[in-house]
């Protein structure tokens, strides 16, 4: 697989994953089996994800496959919460209707456009 599109760091049950390019369901499943297997089991993890990447938004089938990636691999180990900060007027959308796929899923989750703000309410989460 080509290099990974995305950043992240894990401190204190937070992960924020920072979308630095274009990605593939394959870098996105591989961040979420990576992610999985560095949380374990047993604690709780809250995503904060960052799309510093301006690109067009995904069609509404990769929204979904994502978000199920994200509740196979992440669930099962915690996953309490999911902030998606998109900065750019043109992911907004996405981020929105992504946080929704997630909420039907169980995950309370809020899309963002300033990643103060989406730390600020993983705080109360």
């Amino acid at each position: 697989m080509s290099s990974s599109p995305f950043d992240y760091t894990l401190h204190d049950g937070v992960a924020v994953i920072n979308v630095l390019g274009t990605s593939t369901i394959a870098h996105v499943e591989h961040l979420a089996h990576d992610l999985s297997a560095r949380t374990g089991l047993g604690g709780t993890i809250r995503l904060v994800i960052v799309d510093r990447h301006a690109a067009p938004s995904l069609p509404v089938s990769d929204v979904r496959a994502i978000v199920d990636l994200l509740r196979r691999h992440l669930l099962p180990v915690g996953l309490t919460a999911l902030a998606y900060v998109a900065p750019h007027d043109a992911l907004y959308g996405t981020a929105r209707m992504f946080t929704t796929y997630a909420e039907m899923l169980g995950i309370r989750a809020a899309a963002f456009r300033d990643e103060a703000d989406a730390m600020a309410w993983l705080a109360v989460e």
